[in-house]
């Protein structure tokens, strides 16, 4: 009995000394970055941390010592310095000391940033912050906001489309940029591995919604300058109105009833006069949104979809110059950082050959006997031009984006047949300018609030002429003239703020006035078939609400009014949105809502069969309802 208890006693002992031993930690460091010593016990010893780099880098330390446990360790390193840890799991956090004592005397937590690209420190908008598992998204400038309950550390997980995921623990009351790095996945030579376009969007975090990820662009067909047009079309549910870049049908909705916006001012169109230029410089572009149908409460004055897209910010890193040539146009970009918080982006393309070639033309007489070929040598040229000045710093933005370009196409046809002289000419030119500049701000608690003054223009002008003269006597037999005229503005004030409430949950309001002038000028033979300038102005606003209720479920409710001043009418607009997460892999998102357009493209039939499309006020205001369920 007595040799029993000697034995457990022994056995005992043995396995302490040797537990202590397996927990013994030897630091020899000497003047040393305390950051590369955690690195050092992370790779020796499996330690787990989660601290601020630069902030830890500023401290040298300098140990010689054994110590029996991780605690031990870390009380050692820290001795003498104004930090402090605290262990989550097995994870250690590295913390100042006084923000350790600061988060146990406040009852609520803020947690705030602005999300940016590595490097280039370009804001990524709408980008996705889960917080202890609760979801919120950034806005348009990357900024964020969470509220909470005290606590000592916080898992904070930040995703975007096209960039690795930034995963940190984080201690409260912090604000802070957080750099994302873009994400490249090279594939082997011949042997295809893999799909490269396999991250090229975002579908169904949201019910009707499409994240297109920009950077997969040089890998599409079509790559040029009208990629933005090019990856649209490949989108689910988008289609290209009569197999041509005019315009986009989104969901079946007809030509005009989906609203292209971007950097916030409207654009009347997709393209300038040549498919094969797009009026959205791929250059520029940095974030786009497509919202099918069924979307929220801050977009509006659409019964189809929405296309939203914003531009570049331009580098605050260092000056740098790009410059494209393809087979249609010239294109370059030129990013200057002003200050260190100011930078100034300016880009131009415009075609640098003649892009049709000379083609015949066959005519015949009344009687249809006789014919000749004329030679029609075509002019065609188009240009553009991106400029745009942005500031910010922690508490402020000011963002002033400008865009101006147009094309010209015309020909001359002159021809002597038998006794007769032949002349006919014929010219288009649209032209497209547009600019919004947005002031935003945010207080102490995270509240935004932005006001924005946006503009857009489109004028379209065309004139043609048939002219047959008899040489003999000069006199015209056959005459016939036309033109057209539709020029189509929009000028659009918005005042928008967001109050962010505990654990995800926030409110949007908004109060904004619009005006939409269109004139429509068009005329045969000296005789005006169309001469109409209108002016409708209407004040809108809403708001909206966002309750993520648990881990599962998420609910989004709003109602947006206008009110029309011509008529002295006002259209209410519900809408809602929820989305069930009822497993890691699968995600319910239903949404109703519905949507009033006030200015849209009509239609004009001339003698010679000839379709004529403009921009017109609606008489009549399109009323739509919109619902969509989708499963991802």
């Amino acid at each position: 009995m007595k040799s029993g208890i000697l034995l457990v006693f022994v056995l005992c002992f043995y396995f302490q000394v040797f537990g202590q031993q397996s927990e013994s930690v030897e630091i020899d460091v000497n003047k040393t970055p305390l950051n590369e010593v955690l690195i050092r016990l992370k790779e020796n010893y499996g330690f787990q941390f989660a601290f601020d780099k630069d902030l830890l880098s500023q401290f040298v330390v300098s140990v010689r010592d054994n110590f029996s446990s991780k605690e031990e360790t870390l009380a050692g390193l820290l001795k003498g310095l104004p930090l402090t840890f605290d262990k989550s799991g097995e994870v250690f956090l590295i913390i100042p000391q006084n923000s350790f004592q600061e988060v146990r005397r406040q009852k609520t937590t803020q947690i705030s940033g602005q999300v940016v690209e590595a490097r280039s420190y370009e804001p990524l908008p709408f980008s996705y912050i889960l917080i202890n598992n609760r979801s919120i998204q950034s806005d348009q400038k990357g900024n964020f906001t969470y509220l909470a309950s005290a606590d000592t550390s916080f898992n904070v997980q930040i995703s975007h489309l096209g960039y690795f995921l930034y995963d940190t623990l984080v201690s409260g009351n912090l604000i802070q940029q957080f750099p994302l790095t873009p994400r490249f996945t090279e594939l082997k030579e011949v042997q295809v591995e893999g799909n490269p376009i396999e991250r090229s969007t975002l579908i169904g975090d949201q019910p009707g919604k499409i994240k297109i990820n920009h950077r997969i662009a040089p890998l599409l067909p079509g790559y040029g300058d009208n990629s933005v047009f090019n990856m649209l079309r490949l989108m689910p549910g988008v289609l290209a109105a009569g197999e041509q870049s005019s315009d986009l049908l989104i969901w079946g909705a007809y030509e005009s009833h989906s609203k292209i916006q971007f950097d916030g001012f409207t654009i009347f169109g997709l393209k300038n006069f040549n498919d094969d230029i797009g009026v959205v410089n791929p250059l520029v572009l940095k974030d786009m949104e497509v919202f099918k149908g069924g979307y929220e409460a801050k977009y509006g004055d659409q019964v189809g979809g929405i296309v939203n897209i914003t531009g570049k910010n331009g580098s605050l890193q260092k000056p740098s110059f790009t410059f494209n040539i393809n087979n249609t146009t010239l294109n370059s970009l030129v990013e200057l950082p002003v200050s260190k918080k100011s930078s100034f982006l300016a880009a131009y393309r415009q075609t640098f050959y003649e892009l049709y070639d000379p083609s015949k033309i066959q005519f015949f007489n009344r009687r249809g006997n006789s014919a000749f070929d004329a030679t029609v040598y075509p002019d065609y040229h188009f240009r553009d031009a991106n400029l745009k000045y942005n500031y910010q710093d922690e508490m402020i933005a000011v963002e002033l984006s400008l865009y101006g370009g147009g094309d010209k196409y015309a020909y001359n046809l002159e021809r002597d047949f038998a006794n007769s002289f032949v002349l006919r000419e014929e010219e288009e030119k649209n032209q497209q300018w547009g600019g919004a500049f947005t002031l935003s701000g945010k207080d102490q608690k995270g509240n935004t609030g932005r006001i924005k003054l946006a503009a857009s223009k489109l004028s379209n002008l065309t004139s043609e002429m048939n002219r047959v003269t008899h040489k003999r006597n000069g006199r015209e037999f056959m005459t016939r003239t036309g033109n057209g005229e539709n020029v189509v503005n929009q000028i659009t004030f918005t005042a928008q703020n967001r109050w962010n409430f505990m654990n995800g949950y926030y409110i949007e309001s908004g109060l904004g006035f619009e005006s939409n002038n269109a004139q429509i000028l068009r005329g045969l033979n000296n005789n005006n078939l169309i001469d109409s300038d209108t002016r409708l102005n209407r004040i809108f606003s809403y708001v909206q609400s966002y309750w993520p209720l648990g881990e599962y479920f998420d609910l989004k409710a709003g109602i947006r009014i206008n009110y029309a001043l011509k008529i002295n009418k006002s259209y209410p607009a519900p809408r809602v949105a929820a989305s069930v997460k009822l497993t890691p892999d699968l995600k319910l998102n239903a949404s109703w809502g519905m949507y009033h357009q006030f200015l849209a493209k009509s239609t004009l039939l001339d003698s010679s069969l000839n379709y004529y499309y403009f921009w017109a006020n609606s008489l009549k205001i399109v009323v739509y309802r919109n619902y969509s369920i989708v499963i991802a």
